[in-house]
């Protein structure tokens, strides 16, 4: 998560593009539905762009 103007950047990395639409079709919608009470509730609007590499500490 990183600062803006506006808020906050959330950066996220998937296994694939469909991961992303299961997540956001089956829990993030469902999710911000409950919460908002709104049939079809402001999303955030992704920008997807391809990894070329992953760093990540052991938790070892």
């Amino acid at each position: 998560m990183s600062p803006t103007e506006g808020g906050y950047r959330v950066t996220e990395v998937w296994e694939s593009e469909e991961h992303w639409q299961l997540f956001r079709n089956d829990i993030l919608t469902p999710l911000l539905k409950r919460i908002t009470g709104e049939e079809s509730p402001t999303q955030p609007d992704p920008q997807p762009f391809p990894v070329h590499s992953v760093r990540s500490r052991s938790t070892k």
